[in-house]
C-alpha cells in the first residue's frame, strides 16, 4: 500500500497517467459545479424549493410538537366542529375567533395543520423567489428564506405562515401587474 502510494506520487511528479487523469477529473467536477451554480442563478426556485422539501419532510416526519402548535391544532377543531364561530368558550375563559384569523382555522381544519403549514411554506418561497427575481443573489436569498419560513412552521406558526404567504403571493401579483377585484 505504501509502495503503491509512492509509485503514484512519483508518476504525478514525472506527468504520468496518473497526474493527467488527476487533472481531468479536477477539471470535470469544476465544470459540473460551475453548471449546478448557474442551474440556480438562472432557476432560483428550484435551490429554495429543494431547502423548503427537505425541511417540511422532516417536519412532517417528525411531527414535532411546540406550545404555539396546541393553539393552532384547537382553533382547527373548533372550526371544523363549529365552522366560522365569533366566540369560543374552550380556551381560558374564551376569545373571538375572527380577530384571531379567519382563513387559517378554516384551512387547517380542511387540510389539517401539518399539511396547511407545509402548503403555505411552499406558496411563500415560490412567492419570495419571484420577488427576489433580479436581484443579486436571488437564489441565497431564497434558500435562506425557505429556511426561515420552515422553522416558522416547526415551532407552530401555522396561521403566521398561512397569513405570510397570502402577503408574498399578493405582492408577487403586483409586482407581475395582475390585478384582481376584490368584492367589499
Amino acid at each position: 500500500s505504501h509502495r503503491h502510494t509512492l509509485a503514484s506520487c512519483a508518476r504525478r511528479r514525472k506527468g504520468g497517467a496518473s497526474s493527467t487523469s488527476s487533472a481531468t477529473a479536477v477539471k470535470t467536477r469544476a465544470a459540473n459545479f460551475h453548471g449546478m451554480a448557474a442551474e440556480l442563478r438562472a432557476r432560483p426556485h428550484t435551490g429554495a424549493l429543494l431547502t423548503a422539501a427537505v425541511g417540511l419532510l422532516w417536519y412532517l416526519l417528525a411531527n414535532p410538537r411546540s406550545p404555539d402548535l396546541a393553539a393552532q391544532v384547537a382553533r382547527s377543531g373548533v372550526a371544523r366542529g363549529a365552522g366560522l364561530t365569533e366566540w369560543w368558550v374552550g380556551w381560558f375563559g374564551g376569545l373571538q375567533l375572527p380577530t384571531y384569523s379567519v382563513l387559517a382555522p378554516l384551512t387547517m381544519a380542511a387540510f389539517g395543520t401539518a399539511v396547511a403549514g407545509s402548503l403555505a411554506v411552499i406558496a411563500a418561497v415560490v412567492a419570495m423567489t419571484d420577488l427576489l427575481r433580479g436581484t443579486r443573489r436571488p437564489a441565497l436569498g431564497s434558500a435562506v428564506f425557505a429556511v426561515m419560513a420552515v422553522a416558522d412552521v416547526v415551532v407552530g406558526r401555522i396561521t403566521f405562515a398561512l397569513a405570510l404567504a397570502v402577503r408574498l403571493l399578493a405582492l408577487a401579483a403586483l409586482r407581475r401587474g395582475l390585478r384582481v377585484a376584490v368584492a367589499s
